[in-house]
């Protein structure tokens, strides 16, 4: 039962322009996406360039989440280690 409901699913169109995405896990993947997902809410990992202190990111939690997520698939597709063949070729 769980093979049949594990997967990405690609939803509808949402409100203003924003696309919806299901994700049903196990719990290895699970860890596997918030790992790289967090990575972008590590305050330790963000640097400011004002000398009086440090920059406010005013970016929601799921905001920053999706960013992770999303820079993490771009830095996989920058490797050149992605297949080649089979389903659609990797665009930005």
């Amino acid at each position: 039962v769980l093979r049949q409901l594990q997967g990405a699913f690609l939803r509808r169109r949402r409100r203003h322009g924003l696309h919806h995405l299901e994700i049903f896990a196990t719990a290895e993947q699970y860890e596997t996406l918030t790992t790289a997902m967090n990575t972008a809410t590590n305050l330790r990992l963000t640097t400011g360039n004002n000398p009086t202190g440090p920059d406010l990111d005013r970016r929601s939690r799921a905001q920053k989440l999706l960013d992770g997520l999303v820079g993490a698939c771009a830095l996989a597709m920058t490797t050149g280690k992605l297949p080649s063949n089979g389903g659609l070729r990797p665009q930005l």
